[in-house]
């Protein structure tokens, strides 16, 4: 199975917040219904702000996080 790499130049956002912005480029013309994302927090407080800052980013998308606590 290959899957493709992705290069991107942007170190201003974290690669949650690039992996969501390359998902909404490569389906552009298909309307996402539910994005699930399984995700850790590793117990880190800014790493559970750093996800939820980038859910705040995408308002018009249905993200799911299911973590391994929640």
């Amino acid at each position: 199975l290959k899957v493709p790499l992705s290069v991107t130049e942007n170190q201003d956002a974290t690669d949650f917040t690039k992996c969501l912005q390359t998902l909404e480029e490569k389906v552009r013309d298909q309307p996402l219904q539910r994005i699930y994302v399984f995700c850790t927090f590793g117990g880190r407080f800014d790493q559970a702000m750093s996800i939820i800052h980038t859910l705040y980013l995408h308002p018009e998308l249905n993200i799911l996080l299911i973590s391994d606590q929640d």
